[in-house]
C-alpha cells in the first residue's frame, strides 16, 4: 500500500470526522433552540428591578428563600456564568421526605385545614404572570383565578362567584435577560392554566390577594381524580377520589355556614 494511498485515506477519514462532528453540533444547537422556544412559549418576559406595587409585596413574602438557597448565587448569578442565551436554568427545592404519616380520615384532616383558611375556593386558572424576587434569590407567580364554587367564603373581604381573585405561589418561570429561568418549589406545585383548582387561602390584606394556606391545600381536578398539587406527602387516606372529595368540602361548607356559592 502506498504512502500516497495512505494519507488519502488519513485525510478522507479526517473530512468524514469533521462533517460528522459538524452535523452533531448543528443537531444539538437546533434541540436546544426549540427547547427554548417551546420554555419561552408560557415564561413571563421580566425587566429586573421592575416591579408593580402588588408584585412588590408579594416578593416579601419569599423572602426565606435567600435562605434555603444559600451558596447557590443568585438568578443573576448563574445567568452570568453562561456565556451563550437561551439556556433553561431550573432551580429546585424540595421538600423532603418528612415524617411517617398516620392515616386520617378526609373530614378531620379538612377540616383542620380549613380551620386555618379564610377562604376555601374552587376556580379556573385564566392568567399568570411570573416575577424575580426582590433579593434575586427566586421566582414567584400571581395567578388569576375565576371563582366557581365557595366551600369558605372570606368574612373580611367576601368573594363572589364570577369575580378573579389573585393567588400568589412560589416559583414560575421568566424570560430575563435572553434567557428562560425556571423556579420550582415541589412543596407549591404551579396552578395549572386552564384547569378546575381547589384551594385553601390565606387572606393578603396588603394587597386583597391570596396565597395557599399549606403546602398540602392545593388541589387539581382532574377527569374523576383529584390531585394533590405538592410534592409533598398528603397522609393514607385522606384522597379517595374527585366526588367523596367534593362531598368532603359541601358538607365542610355547610358546617361552617360559607356563602352558598355554587358552580356555574
Amino acid at each position: 500500500m502506498s504512502k500516497t494511498f495512505v494519507a488519502g485515506l488519513v485525510a478522507g477519514a479526517a473530512v468524514l470526522v469533521t462533517v460528522t462532528v459538524g452535523a452533531s453540533l448543528r443537531g444539538q444547537q437546533k434541540m436546544e433552540e426549540e427547547a427554548f422556544r417551546k420554555e419561552s412559549l408560557d415564561a413571563t418576559p421580566v425587566q429586573l428591578g421592575v416591579l408593580a406595587d402588588k408584585q412588590r409585596i408579594h416578593s416579601r413574602l419569599y423572602t426565606s428563600y435567600q435562605q434555603l438557597r444559600a451558596g447557590q448565587g443568585t438568578i443573576t448569578d448563574l445567568i452570568s456564568k453562561r456565556p451563550d442565551k437561551g439556556i433553561v436554568w431550573a432551580m429546585e427545592v424540595s421538600p423532603g421526605l418528612g415524617p411517617l404519616l398516620q392515616p386520617e380520615t378526609p373530614d378531620r384532616y379538612f377540616r383542620s385545614l380549613a380551620r386555618s383558611s379564610d377562604a376555601i375556593i374552587r376556580g379556573t386558572v385564566v392568567r399568570k404572570a411570573s416575577q424575580v424576587t426582590e433579593e434575586l434569590a427566586f421566582l414567584f407567580t400571581d395567578y388569576d383565578i375565576s371563582i366557581r364554587e365557595i366551600f369558605k367564603n372570606n368574612p373580611v373581604a367576601p368573594i363572589d362567584i364570577g369575580a378573579v381573585i389573585t393567588v400568589t405561589r412560589p416559583g414560575g418561570k421568566v424570560l430575563l435577560q435572553g434567557v428562560v429561568v425556571n423556579a420550582i418549589d415541589d412543596s407549591f406545585e404551579p396552578l395549572p392554566i386552564n384547569h378546575d383548582v381547589i384551594l385553601f387561602l390565606r387572606f393578603i390584606p396588603e394587597t386583597g390577594a391570596y396565597q395557599a394556606t399549606s403546602p398540602f391545600g392545593s388541589f387539581e381536578l382532574d377527569g374523576s381524580s383529584v390531585q394533590p398539587l405538592t410534592g409533598a406527602h398528603l397522609p393514607p387516606g385522606v384522597l379517595a377520589g374527585r366526588d367523596p372529595f367534593l362531598k368532603t368540602l359541601s358538607s365542610l361548607s355547610k358546617s361552617a355556614g360559607a356563602d352558598d356559592g355554587r358552580e356555574k
